[in-house]
């Protein structure tokens, strides 16, 4: 038996279990109970079924249609590890991306505060006025109307400037998420990073966060309940699972809307084609959770450095599956 093919049947077994963890997960969050006894019997069982069923039908099973597919994923899943140079320029780019988000509604918000800071001398005036009137006053003193009344249009000014700034760092945010995605998937696909390549990321990430902030707003607006907050977090997988496909499938000699008719069909119709990749990703971040839960627990990690590797754990899992999905689109292309 070839190399390839230990490694995938072995990877068959490890894919196997991930789906399972995947089923238990979901029939948890829909209000099935297990106790941990019982999904650990459940583990066991699927893990010697998938073992007694490769060794008792080796030879069917490397005929077998879904697994000459699988054995292709399997050898693009170590193909993103061999080209380490790559994925560690994309974990870099994806980092500083990341850090430009936070540094961008870090501003925003300091400048939000910075237009308020008026509103710091409100409770003192309140605390005088109140004063005021428990003594008897029959109405507040000229002093006290006279800083009322300055406070009115401040307030209005206020609201303005907020407004003005945080659409001023929305569309930055878009413009960094474009440019940084744009260089990331020039080193991902091999293409130049140009202008031509630039609009193009810069206007496919103008039209999907768009997409997704209306769709986020009209959920807010229309539906008051927990509903709201499934069908947010839903489309923000589902736009995540947009981007990947989007993003991967740019090309500089491609139109947008093109790219974008592509992208849906691949997204949508052919969504088959990508269960496979989602469960070997969701596999190995699993894996990855489950050795920093066992290492935090017997280093005693402190709350900050464990939070600071389990982002760092995120960004490079972002980052390859990003890499990953890339080759997937490479190898749907070649057929």
């Amino acid at each position: 038996m070839k190399k390839e093919d230990k490694i995938s049947l072995a990877f068959l077994v490890i894919f196997a279990l991930g789906l399972l963890n995947l089923i238990i997960n979901l029939a948890v969050k829909l209000g099935m109970r297990l106790s941990i006894a019982q999904s650990r019997i459940l583990f066991l069982a699927v893990f010697l079924f998938a073992l007694a069923l490769i060794l008792s039908s080796k030879e069917k099973i490397l005929k077998n249609k879904f697994y000459s597919y699988f054995k292709k994923q399997v050898l693009l899943f170590l193909q993103t590890f061999k080209e380490w140079k790559v994925l560690i320029r994309g974990v870099i780019i994806d980092a500083l991306a990341l850090f430009s988000i936070f540094l961008l509604i870090f501003l925003a918000l300091k400048f939000i505060k910075w237009n308020f800071s008026f509103m710091e001398q409100i409770p003192g005036f309140l605390a005088a006025t109140q004063s005021h009137l428990e003594t008897g006053a029959k109405a507040v003193d000229s002093a006290l109307q006279q800083e009322l009344q300055k406070t009115a249009p401040n307030i209005k000014s206020a609201l303005i400037f907020s407004g003005v700034g945080l659409i001023a760092a929305y569309l930055l945010i878009i413009l960094s998420i474009g440019f940084f995605q744009g260089l990331l998937y020039s080193k991902f696909t091999g293409q130049k990073f140009d202008k031509i390549y630039l609009r193009k990321f810069l206007i496919l990430s103008f039209i999907l966060i768009l997409s997704f902030t209306l769709l986020v707003i009209l959920t807010g607006v229309m539906i008051k309940n927990k509903i709201a907050a499934y069908i947010i977090v839903f489309s923000l997988f589902l736009f995540f699972y947009l981007a990947l496909i989007l993003f991967s499938l740019t090309d500089k000699k491609e139109k947008i809307l093109r790219i974008i008719k592509s992208s849906l069909n691949l997204a949508f119709k052919k969504i088959y084609l990508f269960f496979t990749p989602f469960v070997i990703a969701y596999t190995l971040i699993t894996i990855l959770f489950l050795i920093m839960g066992f290492l935090q627990a017997k280093l005693a990690l402190l709350p900050l450095a464990a939070a600071i590797i389990y982002i760092s754990i995120i960004i490079i899992f972002i980052a390859w599956l990003k890499f990953f999905i890339v080759k997937i689109m490479e190898s749907i292309k070649n057929g």
